[in-house]
């Protein structure tokens, strides 16, 4: 047996596995502070983000009818299925301000359809951006179209015989 000057150099497993312990819980401890820290910090730029929103002057927002949303909006295909509206709306801010995105998607599966609807304030900013038809938009080219118009009572079906079997005998073939 050999002899040990200090005999603090002596620890039992135990001890070494309990001293263990403390210090991830002292760098836990570190870690929690750091980001309470890190929460207070956010929530004083945004406090103060809010007061300067205050102090700017107000924009009324643009409340249009329907048809005049209809002249204001356009229509895009080929968006890529993985586009998200912030995505959209940094593609086409150049335009003029953007009232709403509306990226449509499958009833059943909830997976989008590749297309969307983008309503702007004004009709100008929505011609603006007709112009960028063909664009690049995550590695696709966008079709931009003046949104349809919707036409008061017109179906989707149009105005058509209705799902009847059509002409000739209606109790069978020929």
């Amino acid at each position: 047996m050999t002899e040990v000057d200090d005999p603090m150099e002596v620890m039992s497993a135990e001890d070494h596995h309990h001293c263990n312990k403390d210090s991830i819980l002292e760098e836990t401890r570190k870690k929690i502070k750091d980001l309470s820290d890190e929460d207070t910090k956010i929530a004083d730029i945004q406090l103060s983000m809010n007061k300067d929103s205050k102090n700017a002057p107000a924009v009324e927002p643009t409340t249009v009818g329907a048809e005049g949303a209809d002249e204001c909006s356009i229509h895009v295909a080929q968006v890529d299925y993985e586009a998200t509206p912030e995505e959209l709306q940094a593609h086409f801010m150049c335009c003029g301000v953007i009232n709403r995105i509306t990226i449509i998607c499958d009833k059943i599966t909830g997976q989008p359809k590749g297309y969307a609807y983008i309503e702007f304030a004004n009709k100008e900013a929505a011609e603006t951006a007709i112009a960028m038809n063909d664009s690049q938009f995550r590695g696709r080219n966008l079709k931009v179209t003046a949104k349809r118009q919707n036409v008061p009572g017109m179906s989707v079906r149009g105005r058509g015989r209705g799902r009847g079997r059509g002409r000739g005998n209606p109790y069978g073939r020929g």
